[in-house]
């Protein structure tokens, strides 16, 4: 894209650079005041040349780098444990028995007799008349008219209240109550209870202390001394050769075909102006002269 750009910047001020040419040639005699004849109508070549690029396969050798498995031996290390033989020296507590002489208090108990006032519970009964309220029925009987009805049978009667629905009436003999509250008198035995105190002879068990002497047998802790050999392992480190596969990166040389871009001169024609030297008028100093009185902006393609 870059090369592209440049070219057509080249032929874009190869272009201009002619006009300009063209242009200078036109108007710089009329302007002058100098007799030129006037040159034919017709457009105006001009030969120029362009640098072109054009792509090509060119081979290349270059170095590329690529991964390949190796065997390679080095040195590794294990550890080995060796027995070793040691001495130590340590102190014990041995426990030794040892037999002593010791004086306790020894209680013995004696059988007395003692005269001891006590207390004893004596319990006793009483004759003890109370009144007590006795409810007494002293009723009567009477004669009383009793009404009955009878029913389908015959064989049963049934007595009714109303004098009106009985069948027929006898006479019977009622117990009329009236119960009467009376005092009466009753006899109960009570039960007292009451503490007497009382002297007795008790044989008791007396303590007596004394002191007696006794063989015992005591341990003691007698610290003792001693050396004794023991063995430990301990760790060595050991070299050996090993071998182990490994991932190298390796040069190597390759040729490949790139592409890249070469440049070209080419002769190419092109227009410098439509109507001639004088725009087809025929008069150099006329055109020249109506190319210098045009407005600002088209006074600058023609007159600088």
């Amino acid at each position: 894209m870059v090369r592209f750009c440049f070219r057509a910047a080249v032929v874009a001020c190869t272009v201009l650079a002619s006009v300009n040419v063209g242009r200078s040639q036109c108007c710089d005699a009329p302007c002058a005041g100098a007799a030129v004849a006037a040159a034919p109508c017709g457009p105006t070549y001009k030969t120029i040349f362009v640098t072109e690029w054009t792509h090509e396969q060119v081979p290349v050798t270059r170095t590329a780098h690529r991964m390949e498995c190796r065997t390679e031996a080095y040195t590794a290390y294990r550890t080995e444990c060796a027995p070793e033989v040691r001495t130590r020296t340590f102190v014990v507590n041995r426990t030794v028995p040892e037999v002593v002489t010791a004086t306790r208090t020894v209680c013995d108990y004696v059988q007395a007799t003692e005269q001891r006032t006590v207390l004893q519970s004596h319990v006793s009964y009483h004759p003890v008349t109370k009144m007590v309220c006795k409810t007494e029925d002293h009723g009567h009987f009477e004669c009383v008219e009793t009404y009955y009805k009878k029913k389908c049978c015959g064989l049963i009667k049934k007595p009714v209240c109303d004098p009106c629905c009985a069948d027929g009436c006898k006479m019977e003999k009622k117990w009329i109550p009236c119960p009467v509250t009376i005092q009466v008198p009753v006899t109960t035995c009570e039960k007292h209870c009451e503490t007497i105190p009382v002297t007795t002879t008790v044989t008791v068990q007396k303590p007596i202390l004394r002191q007696e002497t006794y063989q015992v047998t005591v341990y003691k802790c007698v610290p003792e001394t001693r050396t004794e050999n023991y063995t430990v392992m301990v760790p060595h480190t050991v070299p050996y050769q090993a071998t182990r596969t490994v991932n190298v990166c390796v040069p190597y040389t390759e040729t490949v075909m790139v592409s890249r871009c070469v440049p070209h001169q080419v002769a190419k024609q092109v227009m410098v102006s439509e109507c001639g030297s004088c725009g087809g008028c025929g008069d150099c100093g006329a055109s020249c002269n109506i190319c210098c009185s045009a407005p600002k902006r088209k006074a600058k393609k023609c007159c600088k």
